[in-house]
């Protein structure tokens, strides 16, 4: 099977899971006819985005037939319902086939041999053109690749504040002609730092995008409503910086006493205490802190924790779920290790 690096390219994003009654679906039309006219040609959606609703609206889209589309879905371990469940996506996208197709995200009784058979029938039956993996961690891509000898993509959070949690993955994918693509390219922008007087004249998306062209074979994964915005994306996109600003050096790794994590953010609201409280899961977090111990304690974590200094000691910002599992698989750990943000 030919191995050939994808050349690093925009992708359009379509999840918008977090501000679901702001989407316009002729608004996501427009960015769509803009990205194409702009030859950017993937489009990157899953299963669950907006419950299937937002494939129903790709299907909808004049030009649908130009797209690359790259569908995430749920995993489950059932030969059939994979297949089923394919299906259903070719269904609501209206097309043929899929770009590139990829579990959204592992589970804790993931079948690697199960999952390679279903890639190669998949391709086989040419449903889909490529097969790859969100949010697997490396050594869950390895596994994986010793069932799965063809060509695959990677799909991973990545952003000036966790590259240093990243990097022997992105080594590894270089090394192996795997291409990533990447979401969340600006969260926990570190607008504190200095360096960040010198490019005034950008926005934090935009300095995250001319930073990420300046890093080979990573294809970021954009979303915006708004043609400005996506225009203006583009340009710093196709503008990387050519000076060396140390940027992969601003992320700062701690390591936190467990008696000083004092508070812990989360974005529904919904908090636990303790240990015993967050294994009771009595708001249904899903997937909750006992499921997520059973995937850590097999596969490792996917995400590294993120902590804000206070007076009296650290706010842990997000992974509540994913804190409590690893409490709870080390009940006598003393010290978790963290990126600090400021």
């Amino acid at each position: 099977y030919k191995q050939i690096m994808m050349k690093k390219r925009l992708i359009i994003g379509s999840g918008f899971e977090e501000n679901k009654s702001k989407f316009d679906k002729n608004k996501f039309y427009r960015i769509l006819n803009l990205s194409l006219d702009r030859n950017i040609y993937h489009c990157d959606t899953a299963d669950t985005y907006l419950k299937g609703n937002t494939q129903k609206i790709i299907s909808k889209f004049s030009k649908k037939k130009k797209l690359k589309i790259i569908n995430k879905f749920n995993l489950i371990n059932n030969f059939e319902t994979l297949k089923l469940n394919l299906d259903k996506s070719l269904i609501r996208l209206g097309v043929d086939y899929i770009d590139t197709y990829m579990p959204h995200w592992p589970n804790q009784d993931l079948n690697f041999n199960l999952l390679a058979d279903f890639a190669e029938y998949a391709i086989e039956k040419k449903k889909i053109n490529s097969f790859g993996l969100s949010n697997f961690n490396l050594k869950m891509i390895k596994n994986f690749q010793k069932f799965y000898k063809k060509k695959i993509s990677v799909q991973f959070e990545l952003n000036i504040r966790n590259y240093s949690f990243n990097k022997k993955l992105i080594k590894y994918c270089k090394n192996k002609n795997i291409d990533m693509l990447v979401y969340g390219i600006s969260r926990n922008f570190p607008t504190d730092l200095k360096i960040f007087n010198q490019l005034s004249d950008y926005n934090p998306y935009e300095i995250s995008l001319k930073w990420i062209s300046s890093l080979k074979y990573i294809s970021p994964i954009i979303k915006s409503q708004k043609t400005k915005n996506l225009s203006n994306n583009i340009n710093a996109f196709k503008q990387p910086f050519r000076k060396n600003y140390k940027f992969n050096e601003v992320s700062k790794i701690i390591n936190v006493r467990v008696e000083k994590i004092n508070q812990i953010y989360s974005g529904s609201g919904v908090v636990y205490k303790n240990l015993l409280k967050s294994k009771k899961n009595k708001y249904n977090l899903k997937p909750g802190p006992l499921e997520i111990a059973q995937e850590i304690k097999k596969n490792g974590l996917l995400k590294p924790f993120f902590f804000k200094k206070t007076k009296n000691g650290y706010i842990l910002l997000s992974g509540q779920a994913r804190y409590w599992a690893y409490r709870f698989l080390n009940k006598n750990i003393k010290r978790i290790k963290g990126i600090l943000l400021k």
